[in-house]
């Protein structure tokens, strides 16, 4: 799974695609304020639609925002291919394990009001646990660190996304498979403890989970296009679609009960936008509760980037950031938010297995926010000596991103990113070196790999991917 969250994951194979379908015309409302905003549409405009041509995206809506002032929100592409209606800014879309935020920030508030103990046992929920699993801490469920086997990762869950499943079917599933490490000893993203802490709410409120998400978080913060989907009525909505081989392939049907509290909530990029406002800067976020949304436990002696409210938090190019991904039969997505600048950038996608990850969207749309340049990634030329320096196996450990391990290999002067043990690995692909010690995919270029050093034998590696930062050290 990705470190940021992405809902499901059918394999890599769409890294070593070429995508050849034309950018849509973009359609739909926009809200741009301020001096420079033709400027800053023109440019934006551009990224995504080179997003689009480049990543054979059906639909794209990106909203940006600046202290709760939307700066840019519009729809590119078409919702659904078969009646063409166009995306707009107020297009519903699935937005996965986003959905996370929501979860945690519900725990946060019911941990503030003395309800839920994040460090309590999950058996003090849930009778009929496996031996040992008494060791399992709410915040274990938070953060990724149970150990517990993801249940999207399960063959039947792929098979049957639209069969309704109970929770005693869903537990089965995870309870069966032994514990990968001892809670809060590593962290490996798992949507089966988002999906306990669901049911965490639900007992500790007296409110199913849709009930308590309307009535505390999505009434409140006036997301009125927000919604679990057996909830409000329907609204106009973007069709998933797989991508795969360039070409676009209708998503299958799935049933909320499966993603449930880890992945299942609707919202439109405006209605993003709003809550990472009243989620970061407003009162309708107690103290107490904002306070357990940025807690980042340790691990071996370091503080681990996923924190409790369901955020990744990290710096990337000098800049601090609280960020999750989603994927979901059918689409992506990526929800950032800048707490030093007061910005957010809020990408949903209606494909899914495009080689450009809604993350590189925004972290170009980032950048023109913030007057950066985008980096010219022009090819320099790699001695052998070089490559020999970074070849090798690195760990990520406490981190687990498909494998602990993450390789470097020159193949016939070729440098390629292995994950798993170069003996065994998982998946590769290939690298352009662009300076600095800095290289880029050549399928996607903000999955980016910087070392410290070239010279002698590298030791460390800063990994940027899916919008989540890596640090490989050996």
């Amino acid at each position: 799974m990705n470190m940021l969250g992405m809902f499901s994951f059918r394999g890599m194979a769409w890294l070593f695609a070429a995508f050849s379908i034309a950018a849509c015309a973009s359609g739909g409302p926009s809200a741009v304020q301020g001096q420079q905003s033709a400027a800053f549409e023109q440019k934006a405009s551009a990224v995504i639609e080179s997003a689009m041509e480049a990543g054979g995206y059906p639909g794209i809506a990106v909203s940006v925002a600046r202290d709760g002032e939307l700066l840019f929100a519009q729809g590119f592409g078409v919702a659904d291919r078969e009646t063409a209606a166009a995306v707009t800014a107020q297009t519903v879309f699935p937005i996965g394990s986003i959905t996370k935020s929501f979860t945690g920030l519900a725990v946060a508030q019911l941990a503030a009001s003395g309800k839920i103990d994040l460090d309590a046992s999950i058996s003090d929920y849930f009778d009929g646990l496996p031996d040992g699993w008494e060791a399992i801490r709410v915040r274990h469920l938070l953060n990724h660190t149970s150990g517990m086997f993801d249940y999207t990762d399960d063959p039947s869950i792929q098979a049957e996304p639209g069969a309704a499943r109970d929770v005693a079917e869903m537990r089965a599933i995870w309870e069966g498979v032994p514990l990968a490490f001892e809670p809060g000893a590593a962290w490996r993203y798992t949507n089966s403890g988002y999906y306990l802490l669901g049911k965490i709410i639900e007992q500790a409120s007296g409110l199913s989970y849709a009930a308590y998400i309307e009535k505390n978080i999505l009434e409140p913060f006036g997301l009125a296009n927000t919604s679990y989907p057996e909830g409000k009525d329907n609204k106009p909505g973007a069709r998933g679609y797989d991508i795969v081989n360039g070409e676009l392939v209708a998503a299958p049907a799935w049933s909320p009960s499966i993603p449930y509290s880890a992945g299942a909530l609707l919202s439109t990029v405006e209605d993003l936008a709003t809550y990472s406002d009243a989620l970061h800067r407003s009162d309708k976020v107690g103290g107490a509760a904002r306070k357990t949304l940025y807690i980042q436990d340790v691990i071996a002696d370091a503080p681990i980037s996923y924190a409790l409210g369901g955020l990744n938090i990290q710096t990337v190019d000098g800049r601090k950031q609280y960020v999750h991904s989603g994927s979901i039969w059918g689409y992506t997505s990526y929800f950032s938010y800048y707490p030093e600048e007061g910005v957010s950038v809020s990408v949903l996608t209606n494909g899914d297995g495009s080689a450009i990850h809604p993350s590189s969207i925004e972290r170009k749309l980032a950048r023109i926010v913030f007057g950066e340049p985008q980096p010219a990634n022009a090819d320099v030329e790699l001695t052998a000596q070089e490559r020999a320096a970074i070849s090798g196996e690195y760990s990520i450990f406490p981190m687990n991103f498909i494998s602990s391990s993450i390789g470097f290999d020159d193949r016939n002067g070729v440098m390629f990113m292995v994950f798993g043990p170069l003996s065994d690995e998982l998946f590769s692909f290939p690298l352009r070196y662009v300076g600095e010690g800095r290289f880029v995919a050549y399928h996607d270029d903000e999955l980016s790999i910087r070392f410290k050093s070239l010279k002698q034998e590298a030791t460390e590696a800063e990994i940027v991917i899916y919008g989540g930062l890596l640090t490989a050290r050996r």
